[in-house]
């Protein structure tokens, strides 16, 4: 108790010094910073940033029920798209320096360089809700963690044990027909326990290509697709099929609104809006160093509004208290801490709990000192094993990594399984159930380190096929009040 109210006071000082952001354009950190450097006085041209601008929106959700599915994406998209190209329009007819804009409907936001002077002129605009820096966002170089593995993984590895995969496999479930979205560096396409199970791959990175020269890509596919060439099973979900969406470069290097083209591409990946062809679950082993909110809120329940379930990774930034990072931190996004083979938190995974305040996601009309009071969400949702896993490497290859990177595909390949068993289960179903069936860990239930506990495949799969799916061939739209995610 004494922690939590700790927790509190720290959350209501951390917003007093915020204030002035609330009422406002709020821009990030280092574009303040920016803006109060002193330019050099040899300059001759402005020095310039790239910024993403978040518009609001007082329209509010439009309730799609009783349309089909896709005649319910055809309107949101078109509608979500006409209404950011009408107000990025008017930001251009207003400010004629705002030039080369990129738009990004699932976000409501627009891409575009900026002088000093232009930002200074967009921070005072009613029309905009936030502007950050399109900075550049790295995947963490695996960690090294001491000590051998005790136990023998000569058929299959200590993972796929520890979640009880086989016993999921024994009900003929193995992730057939289910299409799992992965955003990360590429893949190897033609490595012996991936190849002809990528349906779909795009690049957008500079590199060309969508081939994996990073090895981040390719173990994190294998966690949840791999077979058992090399004669010891490595993932989850081995009949499942793959969208592929590079992100990094071969230097493990992307940017912002890279990241943020990349998950709206996942909502249409062929590009027809005619078609529903957008995968169930995407997995997302990386993370923003920023703390900022509005990055990629938007998106992510764009995401599960479509039945798109946002399973991220926690972050290894642990033990440190309230260590989650964006998008994981977010009460509607699905976060993965990791485990060893004696399903014991790592002293790196990412801790909570999560700081929220309930303006950052309604657009209700409520009174300030409701929208600003801060909530303390529990972090993570869920954990896995993420210590020293064995997977897929560039060139056939096989190696170990460690990080809540390696724990999130575990997830990602029991929601496969679970989708096999019963295809009409919501983002919200999914959910439930993975929290419920757990094994739970540290003998506290829900906790800041494990989450409701350790993720039990055979547990899932089978109560998911036992509940009634909620998707049907009309589309069903979430209680619209449901939004303001009160329940920490």
């Amino acid at each position: 108790m004494k922690i939590k109210k700790i927790f509190s006071l720290m959350a209501c000082v951390w917003l007093v010094s915020s204030l002035e952001l609330t009422f406002g354009v709020e821009l990030d950190e280092k574009l303040k910073n920016w803006l109060s450097e002193k330019s050099e006085g040899h300059q001759l041209t402005p020095e310039t940033k790239e910024i993403i601008i978040f518009i609001k929106d007082p329209r509010g959700q439009k309730d799609l029920s009783g349309m089909s599915f896709v005649q319910a994406f055809t309107s949101h998209r078109k509608s979500e798209e006409a209404y950011v190209q009408s107000v990025s329009r008017m930001l251009e007819r207003s400010y004629k320096d705002l030039k080369s804009v990129d738009r990004l409907w699932a976000s409501k936001a627009v891409v575009a360089p900026t002088s000093k002077s232009l930002l200074r002129q967009l921070k005072n605009d009613s029309r905009i809700e936030a502007i950050i820096e399109n900075e550049k966002i790295y995947l963490g170089e695996p960690l090294k963690t001491k000590g051998r593995l005790t136990k023998k993984e000569t058929r299959l590895t200590y993972g796929l044990e520890l979640i009880k995969a086989p016993e999921a496999w024994s009900r003929g479930l193995e992730g057939e027909n289910v299409v799992v979205g992965i955003i990360d560096s590429g893949i190897d396409h033609s490595h012996p326990d991936l190849e002809g199970k990528i349906i779909l791959h795009q690049d957008f990175t500079k590199d060309g290509h969508t081939n994996d020269r990073n090895g981040h890509g390719t173990h994190v596919a294998g966690t949840i697709a791999g077979g058992n060439a090399s004669g010891t099973q490595i993932g989850v979900a081995p009949k499942a099929k793959l969208m592929i969406a590079k992100v990094f470069d071969d230097r493990g290097s992307t940017s912002m609104a890279t990241l943020l083209k990349a998950m709206e591409w996942m909502l249409n990946p062929d590009g027809d809006p005619s078609t529903s062809d957008a995968p169930r679950v995407v997995n997302n082993s990386w993370g923003a160093n920023s703390q900022f909110i509005l990055g990629f809120r938007n998106i992510v329940q764009t995401w599960r509004r479509f039945q798109i379930f946002p399973n991220f990774a926690a972050g290894n930034s642990g033990p440190r208290w309230m260590s989650t990072g964006a998008p994981a931190r977010y009460p509607f996004s699905y976060a993965v801490g990791a485990v060893d083979e004696s399903a014991k938190v790592t002293s790196f995974s990412s801790r909570g709990p999560s700081l929220w305040l309930r303006g950052w996601q309604t657009e209700e009309s409520l009174p300030w000192y409701e929208r600003w009071m801060p909530t303390l969400y529990k972090k993570p949702e869920i954990s896995a094993p993420g210590h020293q896993v064995l997977s897929a490497l560039p060139g056939g290859k096989y190696g170990r990594f460690s990080g809540t990177s390696m724990a999130a595909p575990h997830i990602a390949g029991v929601i496969a399984l679970m989708l096999q068993a019963n295809p009409q289960l919501s983002v919200d179903q999914i959910e439930e159930i993975l929290n419920k069936t757990t094994h739970s860990l540290r003998g506290e239930g829900r906790n800041n380190a494990t989450g409701h506990g350790l993720v039990q495949a055979n547990h899932a799969v089978q109560a998911a096929s036992l509940v009634s799916g909620q998707l049907t061939d009309r589309f069903v739209d979430a209680d619209l009040s449901a939004w303001d995610w009160q329940t920490p």
